[in-house]
């Protein structure tokens, strides 16, 4: 008996996410994994390297690869953090300062495809069941550590 799964969608829509935001951050040389550290960072500009790993759901091997990409595009500068010499700082660049609109713009763009289509309270019921989710699968996560 086929059932339908959820992850198939979600899935799915990870997919086609990944090649609109490789398509439209073409100009900028980098794709969606970098945009995934410059939107915290629009807010939080001078955060820890670690903490932002963790605000983004990374480990540290892959966050050091994916900003040292942004570095070398020159968006981001690492710097020793001051509280803690073993760790970094990542602050955003004049260039990568001047990206947020379009990033936004970009990022609205997604956003409201996925939901053009649903009203206010369906985009409400929506957020929240998917933070549920997100919520469940953080923590089947961290109990299987």
């Amino acid at each position: 008996m086929y059932t339908e799964f959820v992850g198939k969608h979600i899935s799915y829509l990870d997919r086609y996410a990944r090649r609109y935001f490789d398509k439209e951050l073409e100009p900028y040389c980098f794709g969606g994994a970098q945009l995934r550290i410059l939107m915290p960072l629009y807010k939080m500009d001078g955060i820890n390297q670690g903490l932002l790993a963790q605000t983004i759901k990374v480990d540290k091997t892959t966050i050091t690869r994916t900003i040292k990409r942004l570095v070398d595009e020159g968006y981001v500068s690492r710097e020793i953090d001051g509280n803690d010499r073993r760790s970094y700082r990542i602050f955003l660049t004049k260039k990568g300062k001047e990206t947020e609109p379009e990033m936004m713009r970009i990022f609205t763009k997604w956003e409201e495809n996925l939901l053009s289509k649903l009203d206010s309270d369906q985009r409400k019921d929506i957020l929240r069941l998917v933070e549920i989710m997100h919520m469940n699968a953080s923590e089947m996560m961290d109990n299987s550590n």
